[in-house]
């Protein structure tokens, strides 16, 4: 099961956008826990609005996610939306840790 939490924005950071890689054995590098790896298609993605900033190397940007404050309910909509999307590619039990 993919919970919410893997689409969710670090406000506290300022994020408008989720930053993929496109090499899965490479999604894990940058975080400090990592339970699994996920895969979506470009076209469910962009099926609600939002964009794919693929103008780099090595990875990709979901950008125009609703705000999550000024728009509450359509950002948890889209959030609950591509985690029904998304298929899971591999887990990891334990996680992989740093």
């Amino acid at each position: 099961m993919i919970l919410p939490v893997a689409f969710r924005l670090r406000e506290a950071k300022g994020e408008t956008g989720i930053s993929t890689d496109l090499i899965p054995e490479r999604c894990y590098q940058y975080i400090s826990s990592c339970y699994g790896i996920i895969e979506i298609s470009v076209g469910d993605i962009r099926s609600l609005g939002l964009a794919v900033d693929n103008n780099h190397h090595t990875h990709v940007n979901i950008i125009n996610f609703p705000n999550p404050t000024l728009e509450k309910m359509k950002y948890q909509k889209t959030v609950d939306t591509l985690t029904q999307k998304a298929r899971i590619y591999q887990l990891f039990n334990p996680p992989i840790t740093k």
